[in-house]
């Protein structure tokens, strides 16, 4: 501030101006040097990073010539530097005689030179960016140097593949490749791929169990019985209407218009999942113990052992990796009786939890679907 004031007052004076002014080193340079007004010019460049990548290829320091922008209006010249006049001198420097550089990017002896060039593109494609205009031989040759980046063919294939996509789709594609976490974006994408393809596969399973019990009750059942029992689906199942008090579970099976049997399917698709029953599933496993099934289809173990990688697998090769639970509901029900105990006593308690089956369990105590089958056929024969 007291060098502005100084050189303010100097400037108001008619005979200090012409005197004196002009041949002091009083003008701050961007570097903060103070130099004569006759080594400074008036800065129309206005962008940081042009002048900064300026100064890193020419190895000189563009702030030593340009004068402070306060004191611009004290100088009694309009000399300026422009960026075009930087670009062609960062061009003359990179670019040289066309050849001349094509030939080091062929012959790979310089990759320092790709590196720049590649950092150059980068800012001069970026939305809104004027580098394009300033460095206009290299706006013109981008593509070919973006080509010469490269070797193999496997990489040029893919980006021929790109190019030949609509302008739409290409824009689009050039706006990914702007994310910073853009590997994390695709693997969180494609895990909502899988996990929807998983939620239609399970969705499948659960209709394949379905079927299964119907043919039971159609086909295995005395006549009679068959048309006293009703199987009910989950709101997925489109032939069968949905009801309230199926409170999350997969099926329910009536008899006389009363349930008699539930149901739940469960799929595991990988070493970290887990067989997990909702809040609502736990209470009703606890609450009917003694007609209570949960199915559980190992698809992680199948894949692993059958060295499988696709995710449509059909229900019938699952049939050594699917077991059933039917008496979870006693080890839920004292779980959940200490709960209420809490909760008539106004203690902490439990409010919202899952039910997990470890898979010791499952394996250990649970029984292969065919034996199930056989098992339920014989409870709704005997159910009243």
């Amino acid at each position: 501030m007291q060098v502005q004031k100084f050189v303010s007052i100097l400037f108001e004076s008619p005979e200090l101006k012409k005197n004196l002014l002009d041949k002091l080193e009083c003008y701050p340079a961007q570097s903060f040097k103070l130099c004569s007004a006759k080594e400074l010019k008036i800065d129309k460049i206005l962008d940081l990073d042009f002048k900064n990548k300026y100064n890193e290829i020419t190895e000189a320091d563009i702030f030593n010539d340009l004068v402070i922008s306060n004191f611009e209006k004290y100088l009694q010249h309009q000399d300026s530097i422009i960026a075009h006049t930087v670009g062609k001198e960062i061009e003359d420097i990179i670019l040289g005689g066309k050849e001349l550089y094509k030939n080091t990017l062929e012959s790979n002896t310089a990759p320092e030179l790709l590196t720049l060039l590649l950092d150059l593109i980068d800012h001069l494609s970026k939305e809104g960016s004027k580098w394009g205009e300033w460095l206009p031989r290299l706006n013109k040759e981008k593509e070919e140097i973006l080509l010469s980046k490269f070797k193999d063919d496997k990489t040029r294939n893919s980006l021929f593949s790109i190019l030949s996509k609509s302008p739409d789709k290409i824009q689009l594609l050039g706006k990914l490749s702007e994310i910073e976490n853009l590997e994390e974006l695709i693997k969180k994408g494609n895990e909502k791929l899988k996990e929807e393809a998983r939620q239609k596969q399970h969705t499948d399973y659960i209709k394949s169990v379905g079927l299964k019990i119907q043919d039971l009750i159609e086909n295995q059942l005395e006549k009679e019985l068959a048309e006293t029992i009703e199987l009910l689906a989950s709101e997925k199942d489109e032939k069968l209407a949905n009801r309230e008090e199926q409170n999350g579970q997969d099926f329910i099976i009536y008899k006389k218009q009363k349930p008699v049997y539930y149901i739940e399917v469960k799929s595991k698709w990988d070493e970290n999942g887990r067989f997990l029953l909702s809040k609502n599933q736990t209470e009703r496993c606890a609450e009917q113990k003694d007609n209570y099934a949960v199915v559980s289809v190992n698809v992680d173990r199948y894949k692993r052992e059958k060295s499988e990688n696709t995710e449509n697998i059909d229900f019938n090769d699952l049939k050594d990796y699917i077991k059933v639970n039917i008496d979870l509901g006693k080890d839920f029900e004292i779980l959940l009786s200490k709960n209420i105990v809490l909760n008539e006593k106004n203690s902490p308690k439990l409010v919202d939890f899952s039910g997990l089956i470890p898979q010791k369990v499952i394996d250990n105590d649970g029984v292969f679907f065919d034996s199930f089958m056989t098992d339920l056929k014989l409870f709704l024969l005997q159910v009243g």
